[in-house]
């Protein structure tokens, strides 16, 4: 069992953009280190869409693959609780949560306060509410969550709306694809990665993990792609100066400094390459089969 992310949400009107974050916190510790940006702003899209949409008083849980975002609008304040959770995590202990959360939120909190966020929706302030990391912290064990599950036994589940997928609770004739492209909280990387998930059929967000020892095989092809690029910058500048229409001959070292004249004596005792100056599309051949 897992809890992903706790956001607490403010919106003017219920149903209705924007939906402006007031306190958040994450765990990302189960994804590697290169996908853990994405996922961070894929969380943040994941909340802000489901709490627009959510009705005043309403509470609604959303699937999406193995995760659900609970969702509850508070209705006297218009304060929006959002955990996300891995699908094993009881419903009954997540809305719970949510609810001794926003009771803690606006009691330590002042109205003003938070309510000011919305005079500066695209750099909301900090409001040191520290309680949202230790309920992250916390609750990861929903045992610890016995002494509130006393308190909500009236909670009926019946009453929670489920929704199989956050396409499913999307206003009619809205497309998941063009919220993802039209989003100010996606970088470009994430639109990219969200492309990719989609064609690869691994579920239209975030929700898919590769083997780490995957991420670390790619991280190696990009470290020593680059080392390639490096080097072939490099290069290149000599390159063109040894392709004059003179067509001098050029030898390429395995080690520093890499480059000479072939009637040079500087590059003892390495693996050569000798090409000719025909041009750059033989030049970068030449550099390729190098490595």
């Amino acid at each position: 069992m897992k809890v992903l992310s706790i956001q607490i949400l403010a919106v003017q009107k219920p149903h209705q953009p924007p939906a402006i974050p007031v306190a958040q916190a994450s765990d990302l510790s189960s994804f590697s280190f290169l996908q853990r940006g994405s996922i961070g702003e894929f969380l943040n899209f994941f909340s802000k869409t489901v709490a627009e949409r959510t009705a005043s008083g309403q509470r609604q849980s959303v699937q999406e693959n193995n995760y659900t975002a609970h969702a509850y609008l508070r209705p006297t304040e218009n304060l929006i609780g959002i955990i996300i959770t891995d699908d094993e995590y009881p419903v009954r202990v997540a809305f719970s949560l949510l609810n001794k959360l926003l009771d803690e939120f606006t009691t330590k909190i002042p109205e003003s306060k938070w309510k000011a966020v919305f005079s500066n929706p695209s750099s909301p302030p900090n409001l040191g509410f520290s309680a949202v990391d230790e309920y992250l912290v916390k609750y990861q064990d929903p045992k610890q969550a016995d002494t509130i599950l006393k308190v909500q036994q009236e909670l009926d589940e019946t009453k929670i709306v489920l929704h199989k997928t956050i396409e499913s609770v999307l206003e009619r004739g809205e497309k998941l694809d063009s919220l993802v492209e039209r989003s100010n909280a996606l970088s470009s990387q994430s639109k990219m990665f969200y492309k990719t998930a989609k064609k690869q059929n691994v579920g239209p967000l975030f929700f898919s993990q590769c083997p780490q020892w995957l991420h670390l095989l790619k991280g190696l092809i990009t470290f020593f792609f680059l080392l390639d690029l490096a080097r072939l910058i490099v290069l290149l500048p000599h390159c063109l100066d040894k392709t004059s229409p003179g067509g001098k001959m050029l030898q390429v070292c395995s080690q520093p400094p890499w480059y000479q004249e072939q009637d040079s004596s500087s590059c003892k005792g390495c693996n050569v390459d000798v090409m000719d100056g025909q041009g750059l599309g033989n030049s970068f051949g030449m550099f390729r089969t190098l490595w």
